[in-house]
């Protein structure tokens, strides 16, 4: 998976007092938008253009809408237009430094969170804001990249698998959602074993040299971000469980 590279810029807060937001990210990926449409019988990606935004129509069946790249903020603002997206929503997909959290508004659910991707290179990990919505018969993901997160998912939609062509939207927004979470799980476990072999070697060796003070700190410090990722969804989670939303 490619995570693109993320250009220097001065970042500002959205005002959430004006009709308008603008991406305050950092990684420069140009906006692309693709439309999927399936029910029990069919299933078909489209690559959609500027114009065809406020025209567009969700047919008999499901609608996924995929926008990779939030930094077209025009035509962010169109597809929120379009499918009465709150003001507050939008500047929350554009504004990656936010908190993971889910918000219920009127019509939709929304879910915003971080995707991250680990290695024990010398960048460790990389993240990218994602943020789900969830409305009758549409689902729409909002990604600062262009990366292949969800196409396992998507490759099981277009196989049927487990008879996905027939779910409702709830349950394929708990399924990104799941995604995401087993992401975490797996980061998380691999942290818990690289943490484990770092003390054995502090034990072993008194390491006191540098260069495993920082590995161990930026340890530590992923550590801590996965744990903001994770922490402030767990009541939204849990409420949409119990609690079906009235808009599927």
């Amino acid at each position: 998976m490619i995570m693109r590279k993320r250009r220097k810029k001065h970042i500002k807060e959205n005002n959430l007092l004006l009709e308008e937001a603008t991406y305050t990210g950092e990684i420069d990926n140009p906006t692309e938008i693709y439309i999927i449409q399936y029910d029990d019988q069919s299933f078909k990606k489209t690559r959609l253009k500027r114009n065809e935004i406020p025209n567009l129509a969700v047919q008999r069946g499901l609608a996924w809408i995929q926008v990779k790249g939030l930094n077209d903020s025009d035509w962010l603002q169109d597809i929120a237009d379009k499918f009465n997206i709150p003001q507050l929503g939008l500047q929350d997909v554009l504004q990656p430094q936010i908190i993971a959290r889910i918000e219920e508004y009127d019509n939709l659910i929304m879910a915003s969170l971080k995707y991250h991707l680990f290695s024990e290179e010398k960048n460790p990990m990389t993240s990218e804001q994602v943020s789900i919505v969830m409305e009758k018969d549409l689902i729409i993901t909002f990604q600062e990249t262009d990366s292949d997160i969800f196409d396992e998912i998507e490759k099981a939609i277009e196989k049927n698998t487990a008879h996905l062509r027939v779910r409702p939207a709830d349950y394929i927004f708990l399924l990104l959602i799941n995604h995401i979470f087993s992401n975490y799980i797996e980061i998380l476990n691999r942290l818990e074993n690289t943490f484990e072999l770092m003390e054995e070697e502090l034990l072993d060796t008194y390491n006191t040299e540098d260069d495993f003070r920082l590995r161990l700190k930026e340890h530590r410090q992923i550590y801590q971000t996965m744990k903001q990722s994770i922490l402030p969804l767990k009541d939204g989670i849990n409420k949409i469980q119990v609690d079906r939303k009235s808009v599927v």
